[in-house]
Parts: structure tokens; C-alpha cells; sequence
């Protein structure tokens, strides 16, 4: 199964997103606390819901494709905080080929340089991609890739011809713009979100890699140690002069 989704109750994989919003919490405009955010989703039936900074950054599971998943987000926002709010969505796994795909040496930059993706709500069309390919900059690099704008700026954000207006403008479609380090922390966060939500969906009753099958009353408590000529059947018996399961075992 893939690590990012496990097999909803309807047939639907239930997946691991991320959600990143537009331009909230900048320079007190468009003012979301974190707390309401997550609350807002949690009324939605999102599972496994948390948050990441105050930029408006958002892990959960839902059973529903990105597109229309993406349009209810935009919906809800708007109609609990009383403005628009443009809202990129990721899934787990798309955020970590995004990390693994990265263009630039992210782990090799100069003190004066950092490493921004600008996120794209959507595909650009191959106008807009033209219109940004024909315009360069002597300073900054940028590379586009499927719906990510990889930015190696070698000055401040604030001076680069690159800010994420100018991109919006240029391929015609809305985008928000998180830093390396960020980035790397929620393809973190979604990777555990996938892992917890798949063990859950397997049951605790199964067999972990290479701890062999789970016996119930081995949950809550080790075996006895054995002493000599006591029964040493395994796994898992009963430190007893019988072989029966511990299930069995008339002194438990």
C-alpha cells in the first residue's frame, strides 16, 4: 500500500495532506490563530490534524481527491475568518519527491544564500511558463518544476525579482511560498502522520516487521522469566509446568 494513504471505509484512500495557505498572519493582515485553524478542520471530519508555525501550515488525513478537497478548504476559511485565503495542497508524498527532486545543493548553500519553493495552487499553462523562462535575473536562479518554483536567492527575499506576486502574475495562477526549512519539517511531520495512520489501519493485533505475530496479553506486560524445569515453550506460553497459551493458563 502506498506509505501515504491507507483504504478508506468507502473505497477511497484515505490520505495524508498538507495544506499550506496564502498570506495569512503577514504583517496583521488576514489574522488566523492556529488553534482556530485546527479546530476548523477537525469540524470538516479531517483526521490526525496539526498545525505548523504560524505562516498557516496544516497536516491531516481526509478521504477526498486534492481539487475538490482544496475548493471546500478555500470555502470554509473564507466563510469562518471572513476573507479569501488561497490554499496549495500536497499530499505526503508529493512533498517528499518535492524534497528529493530539489535542483539546488540545499545543503550546501553560502551564508548569504537561501533555498524558497513557491508553491503553485495549480498547473500553470505553457503561456505562463514561457513568459517566466524569458525573464531571468543576474542574481537569483529559479528552475520550475510540475507545479513547484524552486528560488536559490542569493540576497535577501525582500530585494529578489522572484516574489511570489511576480509569479503569480507572470504564470497566471495563485501560489504561496515556504523556505527549505519548513518545507523539510512538514514532509517530516506528514511522513510520521502516514505511519501512525497506517499502523492504525493495520490493527494492533498483527505482526510488526521483525517482531513476529502479537499475542493480546503480550500488549500490556512482558513474559515471566523462565526458571529451571519451569515450561519453556515459545512464543509466547506460560511460565508454567504446562504448555498451554497464555490464554489458557489457569494461574493468570
Amino acid at each position: 500500500m502506498n506509505p501515504t494513504s491507507a483504504e478508506a471505509s468507502d473505497g477511497f484512500p484515505t490520505t495524508t495532506y498538507i495544506a499550506l495557505l496564502r498570506g495569512i498572519n503577514v504583517g496583521g493582515q488576514k489574522p488566523i490563530k492556529m488553534t482556530e485553524l485546527k479546530r476548523l478542520f477537525e469540524a470538516q471530519g479531517f483526521g490526525r490534524v496539526q498545525t505548523y508555525i504560524q505562516s498557516g501550515n496544516v497536516v491531516f488525513t481526509a478521504d477526498r481527491a486534492e481539487e475538490p478537497l482544496r475548493h471546500q478548504l478555500e470555502r470554509e476559511i473564507a466563510a469562518a475568518f471572513g476573507f479569501p485565503v488561497t490554499v496549495a495542497l500536497r499530499t505526503a508524498n508529493e512533498l517528499e519527491r518535492l524534497i528529493a527532486e530539489c535542483p539546488f545543493a540545499a545543503d550546501a548553500l553560502r551564508d548569504e544564500e537561501s533555498l524558497y519553493v513557491s508553491l503553485l495552487a495549480e498547473a500553470p499553462v505553457q503561456s505562463g511558463v514561457d513568459r517566466l523562462l524569458a525573464r531571468g535575473s543576474a542574481v537569483d536562479e529559479l528552475r520550475l518544476m510540475g507545479r513547484e518554483v524552486y528560488l536559490l536567492l542569493r540576497q535577501s527575499i525582500r530585494l529578489t525579482l522572484f516574489t511570489n506576486a511576480y509569479l503569480e502574475r507572470t504564470l497566471g495562477v495563485p501560489a504561496t511560498a515556504r523556505n527549505w526549512r519548513t518545507l523539510s519539517k512538514l514532509a517530516e511531520l506528514g511522513r510520521a502522520t502516514s505511519r501512525d495512520a497506517a499502523a492504525a489501519a493495520r490493527g494492533p493485533h498483527l505482526s510488526t516487521p521483525g517482531r513476529g505475530p502479537a499475542h493480546p496479553r503480550s500488549l500490556l506486560r512482558a513474559p515471566p522469566r523462565t526458571p529451571a524445569g519451569w515450561c519453556r515453550s515459545s512464543p509466547p506460553r506460560c511460565a508454567c509446568r504446562r504448555s498451554d497459551p497464555i490464554g489458557a493458563c489457569p494461574l493468570r
